[in-house]
């Protein structure tokens, strides 16, 4: 990029109030740059504006910043050290730091550059991450191997002095920013830089000289340990984590490939020492191994208090080794977001020293030119709601590193306490040493005399704890036609009669929602009001249906069993189907075919938000349903109303339909829908009666409308006898375009809207029949069961 050349100084000057529109505070601005921090840009973008103020910005004073600004122009005596470029980021700056949070800064292109390369992990430096302690600049974390580690740097020293005798710099870091401060200590391989350092318990200050080296740190590493029988077995995996970088995550599934090929492997160490942090999403990740699928990770909290939980959406490859986590003072932001969700969620022992103390989030923004601003969105909580802002994290054991010594104490104290067990650990310690350190069972391990086991987790074994913890809850659901007498006429015999009916036979699923015999199926499943239906169990016990009552908005039903006619009913456990990612594993379980009873299929969620036609195969008619899950699991007649689960074994669907023609496309109601309704009948005991129009449809999709050359919205194929629709002037063939205005289309289809109505409500339907459009008045009737 070329040096841009000005004709006029005014120019830039009017470029600087482009990029000060939005800022409240500008006098301290140029501060930074009068320090020597600020590095010397080439080249700035053309603007030509005037100074005129926007009119929602009338009440800032823009008077003062212009002077000085002038003032410079004309008094400063040495012009080549007015570079527009230079003062406009400068402004910029500490307009940001105004704010007076040490996290969010304007980076201006250099600095945006350099923590870039930061999180890729490539770059010259001294190998250390920075950050504040209170308003001073401070060590989080040497990096491993680092040369500021070889030079003795430690997590939490203060950086009082940046020299760097070569380039004629010596600065104080008061005030200092820490994209400037990261400029300043970077430089090529080779050269020095010197760092004063103030350090807690020291009275003198530390210089430490640093030749800077190519800083090229993988991110994950893995080690194994020798267990309880010494020699060279893998018993135990160090897994450590030096950053939450772009290419954590694949470096962690190649260690995690290579401790599940281990058989030796009992426990796990996860090391977090020293790692400042990073993407917040790799936290998440990483803890998703050792949790439980729905529990939450990490819970954000923006600033009016509304907050987002991030959980588990997948099966943990680690979840059933024994583990604990070493932490230090080092350890900051994504390292304690992981450390703190696996104290809370499984019991999981941190090891070692309080940590940093970092509960925010930032927001990286790209911004013209290269720059960026990382702006401070939200503070982050631990799963049991703990801020760990500027107090750490608390250590369950807390584990002195000597530094005058080669060993590493915090994991020689986890080997010693996992190799001595049982009494001698309980005179050393006061406590059994691995009952309390690793919260999870692993894989056989001999401990003292005792020896435990499990396995290591995939999908078949999370399958089949799914299916036999749920199968109890899942009933058959069979309907008992009534009986009739028949008359036929036979030419050898004459007339003869005969009973018709009367049979039992097994027609759809359903699952147990409460001990007090409520059970919930799809409407279809019971819609014959006609017959009689029993609930069959999975160990054959059959329940006579003495009341069934009908969603009359969605397609559900609960059926209500009398307990004391078995052996005592087990409830599901509902998850939450607003947390469900596409790809996520799923299992169906029902009576397959209406002949199969518990059947198990598998698969995974492949679409969200589905809007279907769904035909009744009892009663022959169809219905619109709209939000609906779609799932490649094998959902076959007879599994109508029976469970889709998670692999926490939780329900976050019902079991509603099957593509026709297709292989493997099946759908579930939201498990959030089932909730809402029975929120409401266990508070009046029945259904909520919603708005009632009294159509059926079809949606036009937006393709379909453009080559059939109508408008998309709702294509009528039955108008109800005495419906709200049919007052209304409603025909077959008419589509509703709008609904009080409210267009239609493939993501908001009619059902969502006339949902959001009440019934006596009034609405406008603008239709579109014969090339013409109409508008019609129709009063929502109530829906009846």
């Amino acid at each position: 990029m070329q040096k841009a050349k000005y004709s006029k100084f005014k120019l830039v000057r009017n470029l600087l109030l482009f990029c000060l529109l939005f800022s409240f505070i500008f006098t301290g601005g140029y501060s930074i740059g009068r320090n020597g921090f600020i590095a010397d840009f080439k080249s700035f973008p053309k603007a030509t504006i005037s100074r005129n103020v926007p009119p929602d910005k009338q009440n800032v004073d823009f008077e003062l910043f212009w002077k000085v600004w002038d003032t410079l122009d004309l008094r400063y005596f040495d012009k080549s050290k007015l570079v527009p470029g230079k003062m406009v980021y400068g402004a910029i700056s500490g307009m940001v730091a105004a704010v007076g949070d040490p996290y969010t800064v304007f980076l201006p292109p250099d600095g945006n550059k350099l923590v870039q390369e930061d999180l890729k992990g490539n770059f010259d430096g001294i190998g250390i991450q920075i950050g504040y302690i209170g308003t001073l600049l401070a060590v989080i974390a040497p990096l491993p191997g680092s040369p500021a580690e070889e030079a003795g740097v430690k997590p939490g020293d203060l950086i009082a002095v940046i020299k760097d005798a070569e380039k004629g710099i010596e600065v104080g870091t008061g005030g200092m920013s820490i994209p400037d401060a990261v400029g300043l200590i970077r430089g090529s391989a080779g050269t020095k830089v010197e760092l004063t350092l103030l350090r807690e318990g020291t009275k003198e200050p530390i210089k430490v000289e640093i030749v800077r080296k190519t800083i090229d740190v993988p991110s994950v590493t893995l080690e194994f340990k020798p267990g309880v029988s010494g020699g060279t077995d893998k018993s135990i995996a160090v897994i450590r984590v030096t950053k939450f970088g772009g290419e954590t995550l694949s470096e962690w599934n190649e260690k995690v490939a290579e401790i599940l090929n281990e058989a030796d492997t009992k426990m796990i160490i996860v090391d977090v020492r020293n790692n400042p942090g990073g993407y917040l999403q790799g936290a998440v990740d990483l803890a998703s191994e050792f949790l439980e699928t729905g529990e939450t990770v990490v819970i954000e909290e923006n600033g009016k208090g509304e907050r987002e939980e991030s959980k588990v959406v997948r099966i943990g490859r680690l979840r059933n080794f024994k583990t604990v986590v070493l932490m230090n003072k080092g350890s900051a932001s994504a390292s304690e977001i992981l450390a703190g969700a696996l104290r809370d969620q499984k019991k999981i022992k941190l090891i070692g020293d309080t940590s940093f103390g970092k509960g925010t989030i930032q927001e990286p923004q790209q911004i013209n030119g290269g720059s960026g601003l990382h702006i401070t969105i939200a503070k982050w909580l631990t799963p049991k709601g703990t801020w760990v802002h500027e107090k750490g994290l608390e250590p369950d054991v807390k584990v002195e590193d000597k530094e005058d010594t080669k060993e590493d104490e915090f994991v020689g104290f986890v080997l010693l306490t996992a190799a001595i067990g049982g009494a001698v650990a309980d005179r050393l310690f006061v406590f059994k040493p691995l009952n309390f350190l690793a919260g999870r069972a692993g894989n056989e391990l001999k401990l003292g005399g005792r020896t435990e086991t499990s396995r290591v987790v995939n999908e078949e074994s999370a399958v089949i704890d799914v299916t036999d913890k749920v199968s109890p809850s899942v009933v058959t659901v069979s309907i008992q036609t009534k009986s009739r007498r028949v008359l036929e006429f036979d030419p050898f015999s004459g007339f003869r009669s005969r009973v018709d009916g009367g049979i039992n036979q097994d027609i759809g699923s359903g699952f147990i929602v409460s001990a007090d015999g409520l059970v919930v199926t799809n409407k279809h499943v019971v819609s014959d009001t006609e017959s009689q239906y029993k609930v069959i169990t999975k160990d054959g016990k059959e329940y006579e249906v003495k009341k069934i009552s009908r969603d009359p908005s969605n397609d559900l039903a609960v059926l209500k069993i009398d307990p004391s006619a078995g052996s005592g009913l087990t409830p599901v456990e509902l998850g939450d189907s607003g947390n469900l990612k596409v790809g996520q594993f799923v299992i169906a379980i029902g009576t397959a075919l209406g002949e199969f009873r518990h059947t198990v299929t598998t698969g995974v969620i492949s679409g969200l938000g589905r809007g279907i036609d769904a035909g009744n195969p009892y009663e022959g008619y169809a219905e619109r349903l709209d939000d609906v899950i779609q799932t490649d699991a094998a959902i076959n007649p007879g599994n109508s109303g029976g469970p889709l689960l998670n692999f926490a074994g939780q329900v976050v669907g019902v079991n509603v339909a099957v593509a026709s023609g297709a292989q493997n496309i099946g759908f579930a109601l939201p498990v959030n829908v089932l909730k809402d309704a029975l929120g409401t009948f266990n508070q009046t005991g029945s259904f909520a009666s919603k708005p009632f129009l009294g159509v059926e449809y079809q949606m036009i999709s937006k393709q379909a409308a453009l080559l059939n050359e109508v408008p998309q919205g709702a294509l009528i194929s039955t108008v109800v006898t005495g419906s709200p629709a049919e007052k209304a002037g409603v025909k077959e063939g008419d589509i509703i375009v709008k609904i009080d205005g409210e267009s239609l289309n493939s993501d908001k289809g009619l059902s969502d809207i006339i949902s959001k109505k009440k019934a006596g409500q009034e609405v406008e339907l603008e239709i579109y029949r014969d090339n013409q459009t109409l508008k019609l008045k129709a009063t929502l009737s109530k829906t009846e069961e």
